[in-house]
């Protein structure tokens, strides 16, 4: 009796829970259970109208849990937040938090009481980590840990069906003196891979001991074994939760979600005011944006320029200095004067409308070509991204 008790306790331990079931755990649990682990899906119980609205409104019946529906078919196991399940919840470790990050704070005060001292909460990003760290941190002597993809929810789950490259963050706010391997994929899929050691329970006054050194070892190998598993073969680098969570969020608000899709939305709008084809402009426009990143990624900048056709170096330059340099709308340098984007973009058609851009071609000789090729590749030959891509 006494081993198969012990046995019911490590498998209980060995398992993932995972807290919610919107996209981005839907990719996790799939992925984590098509390499073999054992994944539960726990919900608050769809019964329960007080406690717990962070998880989604309370539904009148339980058939109209959505998150329950989905989870029940795709055939996991699910435990609700209640005294049914409140045994088995206390006797797991890990614990992925994959409900929104802005309510994983009152989600934590809402149910502390079903986690055991020395309990492992995985985020997904560090944004609530960052936010609430001492909140958080005062809540018991939970472990935070964090694994987060560079990836979608969807490109997750398709990278792994797909065997792709991914890549994570992972980040322990526990000490250790593990080293983790550090790798990278060549493909066009590569992401980076991070992890950190950060705020160690018994540097913010924890006593009971809870977690130990030998826990600290065991943690970030979980968690480089739990990136494996979701199918990311990438990294692992160093991180914190916050150096993730103000790069995200940075990355986020000045490129991946502002200036590529609104940047590819204003392109492709004005191809059609000007009577190009709506396939022929979303190929352009949108298509083709993930092909130059692809390149970018795999090649890097300076391959990518020296690939380029002449057409397409000399347009692109010309489109730098307007877009991005000290040129003016109206080729100009120096006016001072602000043009929006949209109407820099018409400058651009315009020229090539007008015939002034074959022009520029025309006159660019070889040796120009080839200048400004140099002149290029120069100006990308110092970047730190270059280097580290070489080496």
């Amino acid at each position: 009796m006494a081993n198969s008790s012990a046995n019911s306790s490590a498998s209980l331990l060995a398992k993932i829970v995972i807290i919610g079931f919107g996209n981005q755990a839907k990719s996790w649990a799939q992925n984590l259970r098509d390499s073999g682990r054992e994944v539960i899906v726990l919900l608050r119980d769809p019964h329960d109208r007080g406690q717990g609205a962070t998880l989604a409104a309370a539904p009148t019946q339980e058939s109209e849990w959505p998150s329950l529906k989905a989870a029940q078919k795709l055939g996991f196991q699910v435990w609700f937040l209640n005294d049914k399940h409140k045994q088995q919840i206390a006797a797991c470790r890990y614990f992925v938090l994959l409900i929104p990050d802005h309510t994983h704070l009152q989600f934590l005060r809402d149910f502390k009481h079903f986690f055991s001292v020395g309990t492992r909460f995985i985020y997904a990003h560090g944004y609530s980590f960052s936010r609430y760290h001492q909140e958080l941190m005062a809540l018991g002597e939970y472990v935070h840990l964090l694994l987060a993809p560079k990836a979608i929810a969807s490109e997750l789950r398709n990278s792994y069906l797909a065997k792709a490259a991914v890549s994570t963050s992972v980040s322990t706010s526990v000490s250790t003196s593990v080293s983790a391997s550090v790798s990278m994929s060549t493909g066009a899929n590569r992401l980076a891979a991070f992890y950190s050691v950060e705020n160690s329970p018994s540097a913010c006054g924890a006593t009971t001991g809870a977690v130990t050194g030998a826990d600290n070892n065991e943690d970030l190998k979980f968690l480089l074994d739990l990136s494996r598993d979701l199918g990311i073969n990438t990294g692992p680098y160093p991180t914190s939760f916050a150096e993730e969570c103000k790069a995200d969020l940075f990355s986020e608000q000045a490129l991946l979600c502002s200036l590529l899709p609104y940047a590819a939305r204003d392109c492709f709008n004005l191809l059609l005011r000007k009577g190009v084809s709506a396939e022929l402009a979303y190929f352009e426009c949108w298509y083709e944006m993930k092909l130059i990143a692809n390149a970018l990624v795999e090649k890097g900048a300076q391959a990518f320029f020296n690939l380029i056709s002449p057409n397409a170096l000399i347009g692109g330059e010309k489109g730098y200095q307007l877009l991005w340099g000290e040129q003016e709308s109206d080729g100009r340098r120096g006016s001072g004067q602000q043009t929006t984007f949209e109407h820099k973009l018409e400058c651009l058609w315009n020229d090539i409308e007008n015939g002034k851009f074959y022009q520029e071609v025309d006159s660019t000789k070889v040796e120009g070509v080839n200048g400004l090729r140099d002149k290029i590749m120069q100006r990308w030959r110092n970047e730190i991204f270059l280097k580290k891509g070489s080496e």
